[in-house]
């Protein structure tokens, strides 16, 4: 069964909820920040927004830089989806730095932002690829 974008935030969500285990706070951060990077890149394909160019590192930096140039709210984007990714990063890789509950309920809560600016910004008409 397809899982969707909402499922991962709200999956996130009762993580949070529940006040639980620091693995299981960096899955929130985790899931939290995946249910926004696939969010923006479904928003950035309907504007039709430019792909990043190919020397763009990853399909992460790629989705943010097609927030970085174009369109309402696009810098905003694109600042808060890398803010997202640092702290991802960081309940990802790095085990030996401390996650705590607040920074987890925090960026959670975040995302549930971006969520909802995303939702806003894909009610815009495609951009004239013209």
């Amino acid at each position: 069964m397809p899982l969707s974008d909402q499922e991962l935030l709200e999956f996130s969500e009762s993580i949070i909820a529940r006040g639980a285990s620091e693995t299981e706070l960096r899955a929130a951060i985790s899931r939290g920040y995946y249910a926004a990077f696939h969010q923006a890149k479904a928003v950035a394909d309907h504007a039709g927004l430019p792909q990043a160019p190919a020397t763009s590192r990853g399909s992460h930096e790629r989705v943010i830089h097609r927030f970085n140039n174009l369109f309402l709210g696009n810098k905003k984007v694109a600042a808060l989806l890398h803010k997202k990714k640092m702290l991802r990063v960081k309940a990802d890789y790095q085990l030996g730095e401390e996650i705590t509950l607040e920074e987890s309920r925090q960026h959670v809560a975040s995302c549930r932002k971006l969520s909802k600016f995303l939702s806003m910004l894909s009610l815009v008409s495609p951009i004239n690829k013209s």
